[in-house]
């Protein structure tokens, strides 16, 4: 019980800093980064009930080359490692900011749940965003990635799964 009544009320915290620095709560139609981040949040509401994989060690392994080959512009290669796990890599440009994201994501059907990976190119502060809850909390998507826009943060991660995911009673929860 107190865990939550803490979480809620950092939730809280949270979106009131992010309401005090934008003004209002409702995002302008041209914010299309805004849009992905609910599409992403929606692929997670319809892929409910799937039987997510647990990445074994030689993927942990293939990840850490992808991330290593992104870093050193080797945009083909990272793709190509990306692909073999049903991921790629793909830009999305932030219309309000006219910042570009390169965005880690997972392939429709989405079967393996690992998440959503946005890099900031022209980051302000090397800070990571987590998003465990975007399917199971309302708005915490939304509050993430205006978090991720203002303080113009390195890394934004949203979780693939919801809660009470599970493999053979092995939560799969990012929290």
């Amino acid at each position: 019980f107190a865990y939550s009544y803490i979480r809620r009320a950092f939730y809280l915290c949270l979106w009131t800093l992010v309401m005090l620095n934008h003004g209002d709560a409702q995002s302008s139609s041209k914010d299309n980064f805004l849009v992905f981040i609910q599409n992403v949040q929606n692929q997670i509401l319809l892929s409910a009930e799937r039987k997510y994989a647990i990445p074994t060690s030689e993927e942990l392994r293939s990840w850490t080359k992808a991330f290593y080959y992104f870093r050193m512009h080797a945009l083909d290669s990272c793709n190509h490692i990306l692909a073999q796990q049903n991921y790629s890599l793909v830009q999305v440009a932030d219309h309000q900011s006219g910042h570009v994201y390169d965005v880690f994501r997972e392939n429709l059907p989405i079967k393996k749940g690992w998440g959503t990976f946005v890099y900031n190119r022209r980051h302000a502060k090397r800070l990571f965003i987590n998003v465990t809850h975007p399917a199971d909390d309302g708005f915490v998507a939304r509050i993430g990635s205006q978090l991720f826009q203002k303080t113009r943060a390195e890394w934004l991660y949203v979780a693939g799964t919801k809660k009470t995911d599970n493999i053979n009673n092995v939560s799969l929860d990012a929290a």
